[in-house]
């Protein structure tokens, strides 16, 4: 190769890199589920996503919302917001900041796909918040947080026919005796998807032991349309105890791997109530892709 021909490549590398970077592109998941109603308290108790973006350089960046999947949808014309240097916003923390969601499309779940610049950092939260009224005066519903966590910010799609993994999930200890009541504490597992593609596309979830063995312990199929948003709720992983499943001190633990024929996005939470004071309800576990190695 010339000395001209090894510039010009290295010149189309920093350029495409350049290009890249100047529009870094995200899908990040929305949540508005509720989860009780408590006539007693005239509130409600519910899931909800929170996103806030920090640009973190010296001038000032931009946001922009280009679109959203699933079951809410996006205003007209999407929505451009504009961060100074050095500062944070809000973006969404339903219903109360997200201007983006147009109304009349309260969810529970959708994807949004955001466009930013290269400063902006953005973060994401599912919440678990009581809605309390009357406690500043005219305000109709005030937000109780009960705790939040961390869901995934995507830097795009995972390739169509790939395979990403979740876990290790914590199952609970269904042999469990201790306690008043027993600490039994079994967690439900929820599986998102998101078919990013444009026709439909087939997922397989397939949930593993823990460790010593490959056997599936549960398989699940399911056909998703062209950029539909669902989750598999309750997933029936068979919560047996034994030296595949144990992880250490007695609870049973598995992976579950997810994979797409079209470009997708996934994750894995599982949520138990009735805890100890201090106890965390909710997990997320984040896919990582799966390299076969060949």
């Amino acid at each position: 190769m010339s000395r001209n021909s090894l510039l010009l490549l290295v010149a189309l590398s920093v350029a495409t890199f350049s290009s890249t970077a100047q529009t870094p592109h995200y899908y990040v998941p929305l949540v508005n589920a509720i989860i009780a109603t408590d006539p007693s308290l005239a509130g409600q108790t519910r899931w909800v996503s929170n996103l806030a973006a920090l640009n973190a350089g010296e001038t000032t960046a931009s946001l922009q919302v280009i679109a959203v999947y699933g079951e809410m949808s996006l205003v007209p014309g999407g929505r451009t917001y504009v961060l100074p240097p050095s500062t944070g916003l809000p973006i969404n923390r339903w219903p109360w900041d997200g201007d983006f969601i147009a109304l009349g499309s309260p969810g529970p779940l959708a994807f949004a796909e955001i466009v930013v610049d290269p400063t902006v950092i953005l973060n994401a939260g599912v919440e678990k918040v009581y809605l309390e009224g009357g406690c500043y005066g005219s305000v109709s519903s005030t937000p109780v947080s009960q705790g939040r966590t961390a869901i995934p910010v995507f830097q795009g799609l995972f390739p169509a026919n790939s395979t990403v993994v979740c876990g290790d999930i914590n199952l609970g200890e269904p042999e469990q005796t201790c306690g008043s009541p027993p600490q039994v504490y079994l967690r439900r597992v929820n599986v998102t998807l998101f078919n990013g593609g444009d026709e439909e596309a087939t997922f397989s979830v397939t949930a593993i032991p823990f460790k010593f063995s490959a056997d599936p312990l549960y398989q699940q199929s399911v056909t998703l349309g062209p950029k539909e948003v669902r989750q598999l709720n309750r997933v029936p992983i068979p919560v047996v105890r034994k030296i595949t499943t144990e992880n250490g001190y007695f609870d049973v633990s598995v992976w579950i791997t997810i994979s797409g024929t079209q470009p997708f996005l996934a994750y894995v939470s599982s949520v138990f109530d009735g805890g100890a004071p201090g106890s965390i309800p909710v997990e997320v576990f984040a896919p990582r892709l799966a390299v076969s190695g060949q």
